[in-house]
């Protein structure tokens, strides 16, 4: 077949990928916090939320060697607070964010 002769089809079954745009009621950055603080202000702004009855909160606690989110995480799992918590989509954070959600 020559050059010429080629007429491709575009496919329009193919759709470009666009992240769902999740409704964050209220955000905490934790960046620059000493670890021993992180706990403390992460109680505080879920009680905080919880009071304002905000559904779903953002925990900015960047990426970098992970003790911040693992701070964020363990306290997560014991928190008083029922919740779902993963991490952020990446127009807010992703691996650098936690997006908790109140149950």
């Amino acid at each position: 077949m020559r050059k010429n002769q080629r007429n491709p089809q575009k496919n329009n079954s193919m759709k470009e990928y666009t992240e769902p745009i999740l409704a964050i009621d209220e955000t905490i950055d934790l960046h620059r916090t000493s670890s021993w603080l992180i706990e403390n202000k992460i109680e505080a702004f879920l009680d905080a939320a919880v009071v304002k009855h905000r559904k779903r909160v953002l925990i900015i606690h960047g990426i970098g060697r992970g003790v911040l989110r693992q701070i964020t995480w363990d306290y997560l799992s014991t928190s008083p607070y029922k919740s779902i918590y993963y991490y952020a989509t990446r127009s807010y954070g992703g691996y650098g964010a936690t997006v908790v959600e109140l149950l």
